[in-house]
């Protein structure tokens, strides 16, 4: 995997700047979620939750990458993809 440091303006390394990830809000709960192995890596969420999300970001891994990777570049252009129901 791909990853690299990145210097905040408040001069922290985020390390996760370029992990491939997206966002899960559950009820009050918020967390970013890394697509490649499925762990949180800010916020949290319910031990639940978090199975159920996990299971349904393997299954849509590749669609997941491709967003995320089509967002980063100029074209900006991303599929919806089907929410967990």
């Amino acid at each position: 995997m791909y990853q690299t440091e990145h210097v905040s303006r408040a001069g922290k390394i985020n390390h996760d700047y370029f992990l491939c990830r997206f966002h899960v809000e559950y009820s009050e709960y918020d967390a970013m979620i890394e697509i490649e192995s499925g762990d949180i890596l800010r916020g949290s969420l319910p031990a639940k939750q978090l199975k159920y999300i996990q299971v349904w970001s393997d299954i849509l891994k590749a669609e997941l990458l491709e967003n995320f990777i089509s967002m980063r570049s100029d074209s900006k252009l991303y599929k919806k993809i089907t929410p967990l129901s």
